[in-house]
């Protein structure tokens, strides 16, 4: 099999962003003596968007706040913490940004995340040349294809052709009904992914067997 293009997600795929908005999450609720546990974010939040995260949330507690400030404000305080603490990138995956350049492969980034947000944590590492297709580029988030076919479109590249690069469960499912092949990068060693019968599985890039390109 030769891929023709890749895909990658952002949070937790190629950067570790993940930890900054559970950290920003959890700060603005602390206004309401409500703390988001590790397990309840692996399990429950961790693959919905921030807004219906707060919905749950206000409904669960029979809060009073807008969601959509909540938002807001969670939003901005993770910018806050990434912008002072910086963002590592996950183990190997700049490498293989050059091989896959070198080697003339295309790529680009769908993220559950802005487009705006992506290219800030990127630009940390000078990769904000690279294209990234944020939430507002399509409809229904991951488990839903849409990102992903939105990438295909911009690739020209049929399902079959393009390798994407995953690290939830949500997010593979989502590429599996885009037509194309996963590999699940497991920087969280969560077992729904460690489950799936996919192309591959690794724990970061590092573990990336390059002949699957040749």
């Amino acid at each position: 099999m030769k891929f023709r293009g890749v895909l990658f997600d952002l949070d937790d795929t190629v950067v570790y962003s993940e930890e900054s908005r559970f950290r920003a999450t959890n700060n603005v609720l602390e206004h309401y003596s409500i703390k988001v546990s590790k397990i309840e974010w692996k399990q429950q939040f961790r693959s919905l968007s921030s807004l219906k995260m707060f919905d749950i949330l206000k409904e669960k507690y029979n809060l009073d706040y807008d969601s959509k400030e909540m938002y807001k404000q969670a939003h901005t305080r993770r910018l806050e913490i990434e912008e002072q603490e910086g963002v590592k990138l996950v183990e190997g995956v700049l490498e293989l940004f050059h091989f896959l350049e070198k080697k003339e492969i295309p790529f680009m980034i769908c993220t559950g995340g802005t487009t705006d947000h992506g290219k800030k944590v990127l630009k940390q590492h000078n990769l904000d040349y690279i294209e990234i297709i944020g939430r507002e580029y399509y409809n229904e988030r991951k488990p839903a294809p849409d990102a992903f076919l939105e990438g295909l479109k911009r690739l020209g590249l049929r399902g079959d052709e393009v390798l994407v690069f995953e690290d939830s469960y949500t997010g593979i499912q989502s590429g599996i009904t885009a037509g194309c092949q996963v590999i699940g990068v497991n920087t969280n060693e969560e077992e729904d992914v460690d489950s799936l019968d996919i192309f591959a599985k690794i724990k970061t890039f590092d573990d990336l067997d390059y002949s699957i390109f040749k």
